[in-house]
């Protein structure tokens, strides 16, 4: 049986998340995160949001559904049924969550 288990990320200031800002920013400098590998029109985002950890990532969707703000998640952007083409909102990329912090054997299964 696999389990995953998770702690709880400590409270962050939304304000320490590295964040662009503005619709002609995100359109014009980082335009390879409004689109994947489907044909879908992008309706173009005002943020683009790089959390780096669990507590950066909670903050943000705080601060979103405080302001009403719909969220798309960006992974690797390689879909191809449009999950990561913004419809205007936010972008969260999670580019940062990059690795395994940890890995526990369970003796009971003999799994990882």
């Amino acid at each position: 049986m696999h389990e995953i288990t998770s702690e709880i990320a400590p409270p962050v200031d939304y304000k320490r998340v590295r964040c662009i800002k503005g619709f002609r920013e995100v359109s014009e400098n980082y335009n390879s995160y409004l689109s994947d590998e489907s044909s879908l029109t992008h309706q173009g985002a005002e943020y683009l949001l790089f959390p780096a950890n669990e507590g950066e990532l909670s903050a943000i969707f705080r601060e979103m559904a405080k302001r009403g703000i719909k969220v798309t998640i960006s992974g690797t952007r390689t879909g191809l049924v449009g999950g990561a083409v913004p419809n205007g909102g936010a972008i969260v990329s999670l580019e940062k969550f990059n690795k395994i912090l940890r890995l526990r054997y369970d003796g009971s299964s003999k799994e990882w």
